[in-house]
C-alpha cells in the first residue's frame, strides 16, 4: 500500500495545508498525501472566480507533478464537488472517491439557494465571520479537540473565510448544474466511491436525499451515515476518516 497516494481536498476557499488533522500521520508509511492548494486559494488568495473546473485542473496538474499514478481523492462539503469534477475530467487519475458531507448538488434549486448565500454572507462582513466561527463551535461543542483539532479549527474558521467561500458563488449553480449531469451521465466511473453524510442530516432531510441520489447515480458508491456528527466531522471524528481511507486503499489493493 506504500505507493498509494490520496489527495486531499477541503472546503470551501480554505487552504488544504492543516483542514484535515491527524491524517498525515495515520497514512504514515501506507500512503503519500498530497496537499496543494490552486491559485487563488490559501495564502495566495487573490479574489478571481471559483470554478469546478478549473479548480479541479489545477489539483490535477499538481498531482501530475509530484509523481505518477492513481489518487484516492478526499473531499470535504464543497471540496466534495471538486474531487468529483476531478473524476469526471480526469477518469484515469482517479481510483477512488471518499466524499465527507458534500454540498448538495440536487435538487438544482439547492446550488441556486447555496449561491445567493455565499453572496449575502460575504456583504456582512465581520458579521459573518462571527456568525460563521459560533456556528462551528456550536456543532463542535461535544468535542474534545486536540491541538491538531484545534488547528483544523482555525483553518476552517479562518477570518477570510466567508468572503473567500464567496468567490464560488457567481458561477457555483452553473458549474454544479453541468456537474450533476456528468455524474448523472455515467461519468464517474471512480472503482470505489464512499459518500458520507452527517448524523445531523435526517432520513428525511433534503441534504440525506441529495447523498442518496449521488450514491445512486455512481456505479458501486457506499452511502454512510455517521452518526454523532455534524458537517465539520472531518474534525469531530479524524480517526474515522483515516480509517475510511484506508479501507479504500484496501479494497482497491485487493481488486487492482
Amino acid at each position: 500500500m506504500g505507493d498509494a497516494r490520496v489527495l486531499l481536498v477541503p472546503g470551501g476557499a480554505s487552504t488544504v495545508h492543516g483542514y484535515f488533522p491527524q491524517l498525515e500521520p495515520s497514512l504514515a508509511g501506507r500512503a503519500t498525501v498530497i496537499e496543494a492548494d490552486p491559485p487563488g486559494v490559501g495564502e495566495s488568495a487573490d479574489g478571481r472566480p471559483l470554478r469546478l473546473p478549473q479548480y479541479a485542473q489545477a489539483l490535477a496538474k499538481a498531482v501530475r507533478e509530484r509523481g505518477d499514478g492513481e489518487v484516492v481523492v478526499v473531499g470535504h462539503s464543497l471540496g466534495g464537488l471538486i474531487a468529483l469534477q476531478l473524476a469526471v475530467d480526469e477518469p484515469g487519475l482517479v481510483r477512488g472517491l471518499l466524499l465527507l458531507d458534500p454540498t448538495p448538488l440536487t435538487p438544482a434549486r439547492t446550488l441556486r439557494s447555496m449561491a445567493v448565500f455565499l453572496r449575502v454572507l460575504a456583504t456582512l462582513g465581520p458579521v459573518s465571520r462571527r456568525q460563521w466561527d459560533a456556528a462551528a463551535r456550536h456543532d463542535l461543542r461535544r468535542v474534545s479537540l486536540d491541538t491538531e483539532q484545534e488547528q483544523a479549527f482555525d483553518v476552517y474558521t479562518d477570518s477570510r473565510f466567508a468572503a473567500q467561500t464567496a468567490r464560488w458563488a457567481r458561477h457555483l449553480a452553473r458549474d454544479g448544474t453541468a456537474l450533476a449531469g456528468a455524474v448523472r451521465a455515467g461519468k464517474v466511473s471512480a472503482p470505489r466511491t464512499v459518500v458520507v453524510t452527517a448524523g445531523e442530516h435526517g432520513a428525511k432531510s433534503s441534504i440525506r436525499r441529495a447523498h442518496e441520489q449521488l450514491v445512486a447515480w455512481i456505479p458501486g458508491a457506499e452511502l454512510q451515515v455517521w452518526e454523532g456528527t455534524t458537517h465539520p466531522l472531518h474534525i469531530q471524528q479524524p480517526g474515522r476518516v483515516a480509517e475510511a481511507v484506508l479501507a479504500l486503499l484496501e479494497r482497491q489493493r485487493e481488486t487492482s
